[in-house]
């Protein structure tokens, strides 16, 4: 895909791997919708943002049929973290993450098909532990999982669309360094890649022929599938 005047909806491009994203589709030509609860710290120019909370239909289905033009890439990139292990986690902790890394992502590819341009991607950001949870964080990793699924599913049930699954390891955003300080921040920053590597490179999963982008915890690095 050739991204020169693609319109291109992203979930969650206020900030972190959603913004950095949106700058590299930018710079490629693209024109981007951000769907945000956030507004963005600065503005970008050939982004519009539409507050949105995406766990909520009608706030979906409202911004959607403001859109002028059709979408040509779905990303579903909003999410939440939360930490600890499955028994510490509290009843607002596990709604919180099921809402938005699932239901959310859910909602928002329903109610954007009839939005969608015949062929257009589709674009969901899981995580390294949607393969593999963790004990903690456990609910985060849980919800990835589901997401996964969820679009392995919503794949099987919508054939005129290319869906792209990314697998990404920690990058250096404010939802990865959640609930870390002290010496554990220090250490885990020296092992997370930048939103901008990780933008790089869902880039080039765009352009590819590949439906995974991985994250490999031996190299830690990336590969395609």
């Amino acid at each position: 895909m050739q991204f020169k005047d693609k319109h291109i909806l992203i979930s969650g491009a206020s900030n972190g791997i959603g913004r950095a994203l949106a700058e590299e589709l930018i710079g490629a030509g693209a024109v981007i919708t951000n769907f945000d609860i956030d507004e963005p710290d600065q503005g970008l120019d050939g982004m519009t943002t539409h507050k949105v909370n995406i766990t909520d239909l009608g706030d979906i289905e409202d911004s959607l049929n403001e859109l002028e033009t059709p979408i040509d890439v779905l990303i579903c990139n909003a999410g939440v973290m939360r930490r600890g292990t499955l028994m510490d986690s509290t009843e607002d902790d596990f709604e919180l993450l099921f809402d938005v890394n699932v239901k959310g992502s859910w909602l928002l590819i329903k109610s954007s098909v009839p939005y969608l341009n015949p062929g257009a991607q589709i674009a969901i950001m899981a995580s390294r532990y949607s393969q593999k949870p963790r004990p903690d964080p456990a609910l985060y990793g849980l919800t990835k999982m589901a997401q996964y699924h969820m679009g392995l599913l919503a794949k099987e049930t919508l054939h005129d669309y290319d869906f792209k699954f990314i697998l990404p390891g920690s990058t250096n955003t404010a939802l990865a360094r959640h609930g870390v300080s002290g010496l554990a921040l220090e250490q885990k920053e020296k092992l997370m890649h930048s939103p901008k590597h990780l933008a790089s490179l869902i880039m080039e999963l765009l352009t590819s022929n590949h439906s995974h982008l991985i994250f490999n915890e031996k190299s830690r690095d990336y590969r395609f599938e």
